[in-house]
């Protein structure tokens, strides 16, 4: 039997809730450390930033521009979009991403234990 990465883990757990092709490529590869969407001039924030949100609004602009992400169709038309925000949304866009590889990491950590 082949042993399964760490990346390859959701698959085992999750076989019915599969990622459209493009997100899984995003997803393996950003869990080899490559960040596809992302410029690396530009994400030189550290790992362990803590990102808060004072307003309201501004949670409800990040939602559209992560929706807009979601309804591209190919890997250039995500990283258009991601590249077209000012430096302040691209971090934030950036550090919830992070956010997001951290809780999957952690989560599948759990489930092996």
């Amino acid at each position: 039997m082949q042993k399964k990465s760490l990346e390859d883990l959701t698959e085992v757990f999750y076989p019915q809730v599969a990622l459209p092709p493009l997100w899984q490529v995003i997803y393996h590869e950003a869990m080899r450390g490559h960040h596809l969407l992302f410029r690396k001039a530009l994400v030189s924030a550290p790992s362990d930033a803590t990102y808060h949100l004072e307003k309201e609004e501004q949670q409800d602009h990040l939602v559209q521009i992560v929706i807009d992400i979601l309804n591209c169709h190919d890997l250039k038309s995500m990283a258009a979009i991601i590249d077209g925000l000012p430096i302040a949304l691209y971090q934030k866009i950036y550090l919830v991403y992070l956010k997001l590889l951290d809780w999957s990491r952690d989560y599948v950590r759990q489930q092996l234990n």
